[in-house]
């Protein structure tokens, strides 16, 4: 890779002119900063006489002079009337700010100054900021500087002094009189040599530092204004300034050591690479004569004249000084910087090479452009990597800072504003450029390797979501990435079938089902020949690192090729179909895994890539027979697929309310059919006009026999005599637009199966990405085929509680709930956990109404009823209940609610406090003994405040437990709230149809806006769901230079990518950067190149059918609180029959966290709670921000989330 300086110093050699005006810089900014080497103590002055106008006089106002007038006008030039600064005047942002008692002024927030903002950012205020930042520390770095560059003058000299005695000797040979003359200058002495030269720049430090001063009284009043303006920007921003020193601080202190000493003993390795390299003279004359030749070959630059001995001395000197004093400046800011955590001394280099760039850009862009190509042709680059777009410039040097444990991003402000960006842009675009002092997360670069090629390879279909990630991921990183089409046979045949793929490749795919590159099953690579083959194909390639996307079959046929590698290379090279040095090139080949299955088969992850959107398939297909079932009293059997797996078959039962479900691992009684028939005709008694059978294509009896859909619907024909219908629903389930949910999580699958290869070693084992709750794990691959294959074995040995367990907690945990939940009555066992007494339990919603509460509700009362206790259902929230609104519930009361969106008992956002007096008069009469909360952020909070009043009211001190249910996401204690998932899935369908809807319009952008008041985690979610390109949120502060950036990515876009732009944006995400807002300001921006339309998405997110996610999660949710009130009730239970507790953990709130659910003391909570914006101080999806822009072609920093887990 090119090293940044590289280009610089071949810059400055070339061009003689812009070599002098860096000297210059260079010395006016060390006069400059002497200047100002008192910034703590300085009082500026002020001029009454220049400065003061309608006649003001000086005072002196915060330690500073400033012009105050008696004669009714204030300001810096007394200009404008007291107490009424006129905004008009204040230009480029300004605002009318008090400067003491009696003046107004204009304040320039920006980078501007002067009296009405009119005078660009200079290089003399940056120093002052700088300085007033630091002083002491620029003090003794400015002291160090001086002794180190004056105590290496004396070696360069040396250096110079050698190679004018090489060059010396070279020139005798070939011209006499040059000769002569070199041996004059081989006599003189170096220490004489020495002085001249020091003398000679002694001189020119003098003739700058006269030529500052002069320059300074002609600029006098700009200067003080300046200078003023700097101070008044300081004194506005103090408060700012401490925030941001105080961050900094804080995330200076939680770097951690051995990150650091990494980082320290990697900048000692790259600086005696370069010292060996750029710091030997001989090596060091040799390697600039070549490059020196070639650009006179070019003709760049002119030749040096072949007689003039002196001329070409005095050529190799000036370029040799050159080159020494700019790589040492270089490396010693770059030293300070990684030292004392910050980049000034970084802005304050690429301030001083872009000022010259944008000096030079008319007259020398051309040769700068062919120093560019000669640099990447120098270092034997491909064309192809040379011309491939780098990263933005603005992003190359960031401040990098630690807030609150998570690591984010801010570009510093003199990049971010500097006029020569554009310039360096345009370079940039042309050849990959990597800066020595590049500065990014550490595990970002050990995983940034040159040469490696990652193949995504997929089995199953609906995995676009995860392909897109794996391509842009793998391109994002420095790596070529290939699509092997037609699975392994595709690996087999080569040539076509292996195609490179670039970042356009995956456009406009994540709303897709199936695959874009084809998936086939090949009996040509299950044998040892094909296998042959396909490794000479991937070799001929440097193809050694795959991610292979499929089940445990195509995952089992990627480790055993993976296992034989070895192996293959070896004949390979024996038959001469390679070369050894190829096989010794690629030893070995490195394997991630991703496991796409409808059938979630799959052991060691709690879902598999497409299992959610066949559920959703199911779903829908349940709840449209419903409706005619409903209407005809009939019944329907309903056979899905799954092959050995019921995880289909017990999810959609639980979900869909089904009367029973034959699924094989747990096979019904040898009675099953008098009890199915006894149940199916107790429901039609009890008034249930329509029965749900689901069957799996797999299911099985105790004896192993086969249970079909036909034998299922023969029996209720033949025994009862209903209007039995048969529903195969077949590869209805494989298609259809993938779920929010399968999105999301191939995405992040996908993206961290690339950092996974990247992380890999060749003795490591090849891993699977996993779901583990809600975090993203890595699992040993064949671990977990194993595992798979012991649950075929115990069920051929009709071992069937072995073959439950061996599917997971989150299958038996699924099994459990539809062991209770679908019976038709109340069981009368004595086991419960009531222990024989009846307790009273309430229910009630809270909040905003959310798909997903009615599903809780059923669960709660029927698992309650289950446990002998008696239900109230509290309607309209607290309303409700200081009117006594509650109505007991019965088994039967609740049948067919989970489909159902909204809220049946009526839900308000209300709180306790208005009539708290009210609500503990109605818990004392209705005797109730524990409380069960469904709702958002008001839930948790009513809990909090009823358990803050224990000491004063005894009735709140009952067991209370809160379930998130909400759209937004925003309650603390949780990373999922029930609703979020329908909301999600409802925001992705309407921007897919936005989409849909730009295809005849060319050049749209589109501005949508969702709810969830001042949290993002819709707006964030549901871009990364959908392939938006950026999400405006109240988490991650925008501003107006922000919307301007997404401007110019968006007009990159619309000519090289996809015409078309989507960006979301939350609510509240910022009062004055409207959606109305930036809607106009890109239709300014972007005037002649796109439109802007805005969609309000409104109150549809909370409307349509719960999805099986928040049907599945409200439904054992539920049962795990009613498990959690009745053990409180019986464990607090007094001698007088009521429950007393005020213990901190009777109050909770059950939430998932990591990768478990979990019930928080609600007190515990509030630690972590911002009550006026109604959000979690730590949010976990924060994290994948950066992923978000990484995928739409940002530039950001993506941390490794997974953690490597054994199953045993």
């Amino acid at each position: 890779m090119v090293r940044f300086h590289e280009v610089f110093i071949l810059f400055f050699f070339s061009v003689p002119i812009a070599r002098k005006m860096f000297k210059a810089v260079v010395f006016v900014s060390i006069v400059l900063l002497f200047s100002g080497a008192t910034v703590d103590g300085v009082v500026w002055s002020c001029n009454e006489n220049a400065d003061c106008w309608n006649g003001g006089n000086c005072t002196v106002v915060k330690s500073h002079g400033v012009c105050a007038c008696s004669t009714g006008f204030v300001g810096l030039k007394c200009q404008m009337k007291l107490g009424t600064c006129n905004e008009l005047d204040c230009k480029n942002g300004g605002s009318c700010a008090q400067v003491n008692s009696k003046a107004y002024a204009c304040m320039c927030p920006g980078l501007y100054d002067g009296t009405f903002c009119e005078i660009p950012y200079n290089f003399r205020k940056f120093f002052v900021e700088l300085m007033a930042r630091n002083s002491t520390f620029w003090l003794y770095t400015t002291a160090v500087f001086i002794v180190i560059f004056g105590a290496s003058s004396i070696l360069f000299h040396k250096i110079h002094a050698l190679l004018k005695r090489k060059r010396v000797k070279r020139m005798q040979k070939k011209n006499g009189k040059a000769a002569s003359r070199y041996a004059a200058l081989k006599s003189a002495s170096p220490l004489k040599s020495a002085v001249s030269s020091h003398s000679a720049q002694n001189a020119g430090v003098k003739s700058a530092i006269r030529g500052a001063v002069r320059f300074h009284p002609v600029q006098n009043a700009v200067v003080k204004s300046a200078v003023k303006a700097a101070v008044r920007s300081h004194l506005v921003q103090n408060a700012a300034v401490k925030s941001a020193a105080t961050a900094a601080v804080a995330s200076s202190a939680v770097v951690k050591k051995a990150a650091l000493v990494q980082e320290v003993k990697t900048l000692g390795q790259k600086r005696t690479a370069i010292a060996s390299e750029t710091c030997s003279p001989g090596k060091q004359q040799s390697l600039w004569r070549k490059k020196i030749k070639a650009l006179q070959k070019e003709g760049i630059i002119r030749p040096y004249p072949k007689k003039d001995g002196k001329a070409a001395t005095r050529k190799i000197k000036s370029s040799t000084k050159n080159l020494t004093i700019i790589n040492f400046l270089a490396h010693v800011c770059f030293m300070f910087s990684v030292f004392k955590g910050n980049n000034y001394i970084i802005d304050l280099l690429m301030m001083v090479w872009l000022d010259l760039f944008q000096f030079c850009e008319q007259f020398y862009y051309k040769i700068v452009m062919d120093v560019f190509k000669y640099v990447c042709e120098s270092h034997e680059l491909e064309k192809k990597n040379c011309c491939q777009p780098s990263k933005d410039l603005r992003t190359r040097s960031v401040e990098m800072s630690l807030s609150k444990n998570e690591r984010t991003v801010e570009l510093s402000p003199f990049l971010k504003s500097s006029p020569s960006v554009p310039l360096v842009e345009r370079l940039l675009d042309e050849c990959s450029i990597e800066f020595p002092f590049k500065r990014t997360n550490s595990a970002i670069c050990n995983l940034t390797r040159d040469g490696e090629h990652v193949r995504p390879h997929l089995h199953k279909g609906r995995m676009n979501a995860a392909l897109r990630a794996v391509c842009r991921m793998g391109l994002y990183l420095g790596c070529q990435v290939y699509f092997i089409h037609e699975g392994y046979q595709g690996m087999v045949d080569g040539d076509r079938y292996i195609r490179e793929a670039t970042w356009n490749s995956v456009s406009d795919i994540i709303q897709k089902s199936g695959t874009i590159i084809g998936s086939a099953r090949s009996k040509d690579f299950r044998t040892r020949q094909g296998r042959l083959k396909a490794a000479e194909n991937l070799l001929k390639r440097n193809i050694t690192n795959l991610v292979c996307i499929g089940g445990d079959g195509s995952l089992t046929g990627a480790n055993t090729f993976r296992q034989e590698w070895p192996e293959l290379l070896a004949e390979l090279v024996e038959k001469g179909r390679i070369s050894a040095e190829k096989a010794k090139q690629f030893p070995n080949i490195n394997i991630v895994g991703l496991v796409g299955s409808i059938d979630n088969d799959f052991c060691g992850t709690d879902m598999t890539i497409g299992t959610d959107t066949a559920l959703h398939r199911i779903i829908e297909a349940v709840d449209a027979v419903q409706s005619t079932a409903q209407s005809h009293q009939r019944s329907f059997v309903i056979e899905v697929m799954g092959r050995h797996c019921g995880y289909l078959a017990l999810v959609a039962a639980l979900a869909s309310e089904a009367d029973w479900a034959f699924i094989p691992e747990w096979p019904p009684p040898a009675d099953w059919r008098d009890i199915l028939c006894t149940r199916m005709q107790q429901a039609r008694e009890q008034g249930q006009r329509v029965n749900i059978i689901i069957c799996a294509e797999g299911a099985v009896d105790r004896d192993g026999n086969p249970i079909t859909s036909n034998m299922i619907r023969d029996l209720i024909v033949d025994r009862l005599h209903y209007d039995t219908r048969v529903t195969v629903l077949g590869h209805v389930q494989r298609g259809g637009n993938p779920s929010a949910f399968d999105r999301l999580l191939g995405s992040r699958m996908g993206a961290e199966a690339v950092l996974a290869l990247m992380d890999t070693s060749p003795d490591a084992e090849s891993c699977v990405i996993a779901l583990d709750g809600n975090s993203i794990v890595r699992v040993p691959l064949m671990q977990c085929v194993e595992r798979t294959q012991l649950v075929q074995k115990a069920m051929e040995e009709k071992n069937w509680d072995l073959a439950v367990k061996l599917r997971g907690r989150s299958f038996q945990r699924n099994l459990e709930t539809y062991k209770l939940l679908a019976k038709l009555r109340p069981p009368t066992e004595k086991g419960n956990l009531s222990g024989g007494h009846i307790f009273t339990l309430a229910v009630m919603n809270v909040g905003a109404p959310a798909c997903g509460m009615n599903a809780a509700v059923r669960s709660f009362v029927r698992n309650a009823l289950c446990h002998n206790c008696r239900v109230l259902a509290v309607k309209d929230s607290f309303e409700g209940l200081m009117k006594g609104n509650v109505q007991e519930m019965n088994w039967c009361d609740v049948s067919n609610w989970s489909m159902f969106g909204g809220s049946f008992l009526g839900t308000q956002k209300s709180l306790p406090t208005k009539n708290i007096d009210k609500v503990v008069e109605q818990l004392r009469n209705l005797k109730i003994d524990g409380l069960f909360l469904i709702g958002g952020f008001e839930a948790f909070h009513s809990c909090l405040i009823m358990a803050e009043n224990r000491d004063k009211y005894k009735e709140f001190c009952i067991p209370m437990m809160v379930l998130p249910c909400t759209i937004s996401n925003n309650v603390p204690g949780t990373s999922f709230s029930v609703g979020s998932d329908t909301a999600l899935n409802e925001i992705c369908n309407l921007i897919d149809k936005v989409k849909q809807s730009a295809i005849g319009t060319k050049r749209r952008v589109f501005i949508v806006e969702t709810m969830g008041g001042y949290c993002g985690y819709l707006a964030t979610l549901s871009a990364l769901a959908s392939g938006a390109d950026n999400a405006y949120i109240f988490e991650e502060p925008f501003s107006v230079d922000d919307i301007k950036e997404d401007v110019r990515v968006i007009a990159q876009k619309m000519v090289k990518g996809v015409q078309r732009y989507i960006i979301m944006r939350s609510e509240n995400a910022n009062p004055n950067y409207t959606t109305q807002f930036i809607m106009q300001l890109f239709s300014e921006e972007g005037k002649g190149e796109f439109s802007t339309r805005i969609n309000i998405l409104g109150h549809a997110q909370q409307g349509g059918s719960a999805t099986p996610f928040d049907r599945n999660l409200a439904t054992r949710m539920a049962a795990h609180a009613v498990e959690f009130l009745v053990g409180k009730c019986r464990e607090f239970l007094q001698a007088d029959g009521r429950v007393f507790t005020n213990t901190p953990d009777s109050a909770v709130l059950l939430g998932m966290q990591a990768r478990r659910s979990q019930a928080t003391p609600i007190q515990d909570i509030k630690e972590k709670s911002d009550f006026v914006h109604r959000l979690p101080t730590e949010q976990w999806w924060l994290k994948l921000r950066p992923l978000l822009r990484i995928l739409a072609k940002h530039d950001s920093i993506y941390e490794v989330s997974a953690v490597k887990m054994d199953l045993k």
